[in-house]
């Protein structure tokens, strides 16, 4: 090895070295770890890190002589099972000596890396930064050619289309454009159901985000056949595959970890839905044309928040990632729009039944994000009550709105989520 390359990753080890707990201590703090986080990621990444049964086999190779990017990658396992925020320190130090230097990134264990990093960063709801982050990887995934060769071996297919899909759907929350074109790329499909399934959406996602981003008016024509592609889509997928039982049929890790991943896959495809009528939705209570929309936005809405109360209140194996939570606050939020009328049309009435029974999962959510706050990380669901509950408190209301053209409501939506409502005016 040239000296001064040695002598570079020699600096780099003991920077990340010197960062971690000793030995014993950091082997017990692996061993309290969420065994299906780490089973999550080993099958998202299954070239580093897939070739190690357990995260202590892991830690005990790449201790002795892994290479910077797997080092990295311990660091951030190791903060992710530590309590505190050992992560917060642990993300600066792998961004500063991994993720921000272009030779350890652009190799197949820096993106796993920094894929892990994002992860992070979803988890502990850190929106903006996970995005920066897959969006970093994305342009690095091009520079190694994976977005056209991919396919070449496993490890190039698992690692770009996880960039690929996060790259997607966190332009689509963040209200941004994404980072490549589809006709820049080899849009070959795993034959894997479930995989495959999330890439289809994740390619979808990105014709929603043209029609978002575009400076011109979006065509109500060309909504409706996006809507058709998604619905051929979700078609082709078994009965099975939506019958999503309430808890895991099979309750070992591996079964609650294959239920998690396909509740929050058909997330997506619903939130994939909301995102393409949201903005028709608004124009319903002008041009009856429309109504179709707003239908489609709040039954959408009602699917995403059945699927996060599953996820969330499944309590054999916590569902640790904070950025489920920005989606299960966007559609609480939808569906409070609804029950104040918003876009309604006169002839466009809840019933009793389905207004009740909407309250009653936007009550539910409450309790979830109350819970939730008092947990690691849970800045983003306390946010999220605390809108909730300001909200919430129209019901209880003498006047309807917005029937009574001389009364409004104002409520403050944290800057964090007001990205997902730019066609949102509630006041």
């Amino acid at each position: 090895m040239n000296p001064a390359i040695k002598a570079k990753h020699d600096q780099c080890r003991q920077a990340l070295m010197s960062a971690l707990p000793p030995y014993d201590q950091l082997m017990a703090t692996l061993k309290k770890n969420p065994a299906q986080w780490w089973g999550i990621f080993r099958r998202k990444c299954p070239g580093t890190v897939g070739r190690h049964t357990t995260l202590e086999q892991f830690a005990s190779r790449v201790l002795t002589h892994g290479t910077p990017q797997e080092l990295g990658t311990l660091l951030l396992a190791v903060g992710t099972c530590a309590e505190g925020d050992l992560l917060e320190r642990y993300l600066g130090l792998v961004d500063r000596w991994i993720i921000s230097d272009d030779d350890y990134l652009g190799t197949l264990e820096g993106l796993e890396c920094l894929i892990l990093q994002g992860k992070c960063y979803t988890d502990i709801g850190q929106a903006r930064r996970a995005w920066l982050t897959f969006r970093r990887g994305i342009v690095f995934a091009q520079l190694l050619g994976l977005h056209r060769n991919h396919q070449m071996t496993p490890e190039g297919a698992s690692i770009w289309w996880n960039l690929f899909g996060a790259d997607r759907f966190t332009s689509l929350m963040m209200g941004m454009p994404y980072g490549i074109s589809d006709a820049h790329c080899n849009l070959d499909i795993s034959p894997d159901a479930l995989y495959g399934f999330f890439v289809k959406i994740a390619i979808l996602a990105g014709k929603v985000i043209d029609m978002t981003q575009s400076p011109r008016e979006q065509s109500f024509s060309t909504a409706l056949d996006l809507d058709q592609e998604i619905e051929d889509v979700a078609n082709s997928m078994s009965a099975d595959f939506w019958n999503t039982p309430a808890a895991p049929l099979d309750l070992s890790v591996g079964g609650a970890t294959d239920w998690q991943e396909l509740i929050l896959s058909q997330i997506c495809f619903h939130q994939l839905r909301v995102f393409l009528h949201m903005p028709f939705m608004l124009k319903s209570a002008e041009n009856p044309r429309f109504e179709f929309s707003r239908k489609t936005c709040l039954d959408n809405s009602r699917e995403m928040l059945r699927l996060y109360h599953m996820v969330r209140t499944y309590t054999d194996i916590k569902y640790e990632c904070k950025a489920v939570d920005f989606i299960g606050f966007t559609a609480c939020i939808l569906l409070i729009i609804g029950l104040m009328g918003y876009g309604k049309l006169g002839a466009s009435q809840l019933n009793d039944q389905q207004e009740a029974d909407d309250w009653r999962m936007i009550d539910m959510s409450m309790e979830i994000f109350k819970q939730a706050a008092t947990e690691k990380g849970g800045k983003v669901a306390l946010q999220s009550y605390q809108v909730l509950r300001q909200m919430s408190k129209v019901r209880n209301q003498e006047c309807q709105l917005p029937a009574d053209p001389d009364l409004s409501a104002k409520f403050v939506i944290p800057c964090k989520f007001s990205i997902f409502f730019m066609y949102l005016d509630a006041s």
